[in-house]
């Protein structure tokens, strides 16, 4: 038997070599070397059928083959690049006259029929699966094996594991009757590689520790530094180097580079010393400033937008932001783009460099404006599309703006009903035709809220359950496909809750419909309620004998406004509480007042501004405000009684309350750096009287301290939380505990910073400064005099649980009798402010 081909392939150096050797057949004519295939046999082979391997090479007996020839080499190659085979050849079995027969004999590679990792994280193995297509059924080879090594080593060397080794165990796998291979991938990460030190030369401008701060990813070992780890990680080390050039830029020193860096590994204590080499260059200014090719805006427009004049350093930071690239809309390719030029060019052109002088020309190119011809959303697949199209301000027809698409995607946020870290938008522009394609894309998210709750407070446990049903839809209420579980999808929300605590218990139903008839940005809301409380004494913690029963409702309509702009919201509703009472000592008020009843009828006026971005969750931007104000009807006008009378007694002089009562709240979002967001709270709360022979009762009054979870005790005021302080315990001198002030104030400074923020749960870290007090009156009010506090907390939110939130508060400034020190808070459902 004679080798006609051969076929082997080089695991080491990972390059093929076909070795090919012919049978010396005579040399008679052009036909000589021309034979029929007889029959082909293969050998070697167990997991692969004969005929299949014939029939892949295309030798298959009756057809002609030249041999040697090219059809032979393109067989083995046909068999090579399954990679089934460690090796192939094919040989001359015999020849009769011109009639031969072949013999193939391979070498099959043996799947992996079970694999194991030991050290190597969950999300490895996926990437793994995806990018080497590592899995049960993959053979085995050198080349696989060495894969999988470099892949995984060079992965964690990028994370600062830089003794990173991969051990790759081959063995039989007994558990399997037709034998296969167990391959176990075993990850000795090492310690994490710490940078001992960031060192740097040339560096005049710029002291080291600026440019240390330049590097917003790699950092030097620091016992305090919270929010970052020392660690080198290879691509974010190259993007600061690129942050120390940009921060150079930014103050005039346009030619500044690193011109080297060096990195050494010091193995005894496993850190690393950095040093970068910088030429800093010339400190440039702006000579002259032009705008060319504008014709739609006026240079004295444009120069006020840009806000860089002629003379001023040279930042190419802030000349890129004031292009194109400022987060709040300021910058000249936002003017262009939200009056419909969305094709403008705005290109900035350094004509000249001298020294220390530039030459600037801005120019636009500014092409027609263009209309939207489509909008389109994808990903819902349980809310209605008009209830996302009607949230939407770009239209088909409508003329091109940025601002309108942010502004859609801030409102789709707003619903609730979405993933807001992953809203979607894709404009598709056509110049030809000047039109512009917009598609929206949403992830939904369970927005729907199950509050099963059990606390300690007050003395006493209280358990809640309660349901929220966000995205509820009474269309399909009887539409028994619908129900997966619930009619899901409308916009509607619809919840029930129930509370209870020994001696007291409270339930709790409210609806709400965003758009009236589907066609109008009117909402109203309609809510119920009903609670019953035992007497209790806040200074012996006893309860006594009497009950206070609260019952009540209230209708409220919401308009989206277009003035100032287009995120206010004004509010007007009806409300009504009846407070009844038995045997209950109001502390402060007549012996007589212990039995009785009062009614609350009030206009409530609102008018709301949010524009805190896309994700209600963790907001990173914008502002929400609001104020608000509660009127009842003046009664002591028209009604007749003389509340200067001393034998009036305090049930009918409160038989119907009058007051008015204003509220005001301000939050911001500051994203200061990477993900750590500042937030900062003042809000204020003032109470009045139209007759002051009248006086206020002890109803609707601000009670502060605490996490203003402890709604068992507020009667019927309204829980302020201050972190730091047990719950309802901050009051003036002459207020009792748990009947509240007419006045407060509040202010709060957090840091937050995100843990996850993904699709089914959302965590962040926080740490908080905040202070507040109650007044009894105007003559007392002093914003300054405040009992602080200041704290860590934890919040984590879960679809189907709303908000919980964990906070440490340590309160300064307890009130008489009470001792200073750490207080823990538990909220369920709401945040603080």
């Amino acid at each position: 038997m004679k080798r006609i081909y051969t076929a082997t392939f080089a695991f080491l150096v990972s390059v093929l070599s076909v070795s090919l050797s012919a049978q010396v057949l005579p040399q008679q004519s052009d036909d000589s070397n021309l034979y029929t295939i007889a029959g082909v046999t293969v050998r070697g082979n167990s997991l692969y059928a004969s005929q299949i391997i014939i029939h892949e090479t295309g030798l298959v007996e009756g057809s002609k083959v030249r041999i040697p020839g090219e059809q032979i080499s393109s067989a083995i190659r046909r068999l090579w690049k399954h990679g089934l085979f460690d090796n192939v050849e094919i040989y001359v079995d015999r020849v009769e006259g011109d009639k031969v027969y072949l013999e193939i004999e391979v070498l099959e590679r043996t799947p992996i029929t079970r694999l194991r990792y030991e050290g190597v994280s969950r999300t490895m193995q996926e990437d793994m699966a995806k990018d080497l297509n590592l899995n049960a059924n993959q053979k085995v080879s050198e080349d696989l094996i060495q894969s999988v090594k470099n892949y995984i080593e060079k992965r964690y060397i990028k994370r600062g594991f830089l003794s990173a080794k991969v051990n790759v165990e081959i063995s039989e796998d007994t558990l399997r009757e037709n034998g296969g291979v167990y391959m176990k991938i075993i990850l000795d990460k090492g310690e994490r590689v710490r940078i001992n030190s960031i060192n740097f030369q040339g560096n005049q401008v710029l002291t080291a520790d600026q440019l240390r701060k330049a590097m917003k990813d790699t950092k030097q070992i620091k016992h305090l530094n919270v929010f970052k780890q020392s660690k080198l990680v290879e691509d974010k080390y190259e993007d600061d180097l690129k942050n120390i050039v940009e921060k150079y830029k930014t103050l005039g020193y346009r030619d500044a580079r690193v011109v080297g860096d060096t990195i050494t590994w010091n193995r005894g204590d496993n850190t690393l010393d950095i040093n970068i080499a910088i030429d800093e260059g010339n400190k440039y200014h702006y000579r002259s400033i032009k705008f060319l090719g504008n014709s739609k805006f006026s240079t004295e427009q444009l120069e006020t937008i840009l806000g860089i004049k002629e003379g001023d350093v040279y930042n190419g930071e802030l000349l890129a932001k004031r292009i194109s690239g400022s987060k709040d809309g300021r910058d000249i390719q936002s003017l262009y783009m939200d009056n419909g030029y969305l094709f403008a060019q705005i290109m900035p052109v350094e004509v000249s460099a001298d020294r220390d002088s530039i030459d600037l020309e801005i120019r636009i190119i500014e092409y027609d404006k263009a209309y939207i011809n489509r909008v389109t959303v994808k990903g819902n697949t349980r809310t209605f599309d008009e209830i996302i199209y009607r949230e939407l301000t770009t239209k088909p027809g409508d003329l091109f703006s940025k601002t309108a698409i942010m502004q859609s995607q801030q409102r789709i946020g707003a619903l609730g009903f979405f993933d807001g870290e992953n809203i979607g938008i894709d404009p598709k522009p056509n110049l030809s035709t000047g039109t512009v394609d917009i598609d929206y894309t949403v992830v939904e998210k369970n927005s729907s809220q199950i509050e099963l709750q059990g606390g300690w407070g007050g003395g006493m446990f209280i358990g809640t359950v309660g349901l929220s049903f966000n995205n509820f839809s009474t269309r399909n209420l009887f539409n028994k496909k619908a129900w997966k579980p619930l009619p899901m999808g409308q916009g509607q929300t619809f919840s029930l809750r129930f509370q209870a605590a020994q001696g007291y218990t409270s339930y709790q139903m409210s609806f709400m419909e965003p758009w009236i008839g589907g066609r109008r940005p009117l909402s109203i809301t309609t809510s119920f309620y009903y609670t019953k409380q035992e007497a209790y004494n806040y200074y012996t913690n006893e309860r006594m004998k009497g009950r206070l029963d609260i019952f009540g409702g209230g209708i409220v309509l919401g308009k989206r406004l277009n003035w100032p702009d287009d995120y206010f919201v004004g509010t007007i509703g009806i409300n009504y509480s009846r407070y009844g009472w038995k045997d209950y000592n109001w502390g402060i008020y007549q012996e007589s007042f212990t039995k009785g009843t009062s009614n609350n009828l009030n206009l409530s006026l609102g008018l709301n501004r949010r524009s805190s971005g896309s994700n209600p969750i963790y907001p990173t931007y914008g502002s929400d405000i609001s104020l608000s104000l509660f009127l009842t009807p003046p009664y002591s006008l028209f009604n007749g009684r003389d509340y200067s009378d001393p034998n009036l007694t305090d049930v009918k002089r409160y038989e119907w309350l009058e007051y008015y009562k204003f509220k005001a709240k301000a939050t911001w979002y500051n994203n200061i750096a990477a993900k750590l967001v500042l937030v900062t709270n003042v809000e204020f709360g003032y109470m009045g009287m139209y007759n002051h022979k009248v006086g206020l009762g002890p109803f609707e009054r601000f009670i502060m301290g605490g996490s203003g979870m402890s709604q068992y005790q507020y009667y019927s005021g309204e829980i302020i939380p201050l972190r730091g302080y047990k719950d309802n315990t901050i009051a003036s001198s002459n207020t009792m505990v748990g009947i509240g002030d007419p006045i407060y104030n509040r202010f709060t400074v957090e840091l937050r910073y995100p843990i996850t923020l993904s699709q089914t749960t959302s965590i962040f870290v926080l740490l908080f400064a905040e202070g507040g007090n109650t007044y009894a009156d105007l003559k007392s009010y002093n914003p300054f005099k405040l009992h602080r506090s200041t704290g860590a907390g934890i919040r984590v939110f879960m679809p189907m649980f709303g908000m919980l939130g964990f906070d440490f508060g340590y309160g300064f400034d307890p009130m008489p009798g009470e001792k200073r020190g750490w207080q823990f808070h538990f909220s369920l459902g709401q945040q603080l402010f």
